[in-house]
């Protein structure tokens, strides 16, 4: 959705129309200009705290498809389908409405992937009566996630103390010079 919105952005804007509008017989070109504004597009999205690789918030759009020539749409999608299923971009146009649909499922597969659904079952003899202030209607059962937190914790915990291990090593630019004392003794 950030991509959506910095799309108004007259850079942004420019960055996506010189990598859609590149003629396909200058690829070089088109590639220095798509890695020089890629790079600008991954520093904002680090300024506004998304890490690029996190592909639950962020969705890569492709607009103006309605622009391209069927050998760059060919280009596109082949490019596209290289990626991990969850890291592919949408192609659109937002003047056709081509791709609009597979966006939109992309999206609500994301938001409901985090979801968590409860269902409540109301007795049919307790329906339509008032509930008293206080005590809670049901409880979640969040053992699962007590424990993955717990696990989640102890990794955590064990990776930091690999990381003091290794901090304390000698490095291997020092390990001559020690040797060379030790051997003098």
């Amino acid at each position: 959705m950030l991509l959506i919105q910095a799309g108004s952005d007259a850079k942004v804007q420019q960055m996506l129309n010189n990598f859609i509008l590149s003629s396909p017989a200058d690829l070089e070109t088109t590639a220095r200009i798509f890695k020089r504004d890629s790079d600008v597009m991954l520093r904002i999205l680090r300024d506004l705290g998304v890490e690029p690789e996190d592909h639950r918030r962020l969705i890569e759009v492709w607009n103006k498809a309605d622009l391209l020539t069927e050998e760059r749409r060919a280009g596109l999608l082949q490019a596209s389908m290289a990626k991990a299923a969850e890291a592919r971009p949408a192609l659109v146009s937002a003047i056709t409405g081509e791709g609009l649909d597979d966006l939109m499922a992309s999206i609500e597969r994301r938001v409901a992937s985090g979801r968590t659904v409860l269902e409540v079952v109301v007795p049919a003899d307790k329906v339509g009566q008032q509930v008293a202030a206080g005590p809670p209607l049901f409880r979640v059962d969040d053992r699962q996630l007590k424990a993955q937190l717990a696990w989640q914790t102890a990794s955590l915990k064990a990776a930091e103390a690999q990381l003091a291990r290794l901090n304390a090593m000698p490095r291997t630019e020092n390990l001559p010079p020690a040797e060379a004392r030790v051997a003098a003794q």
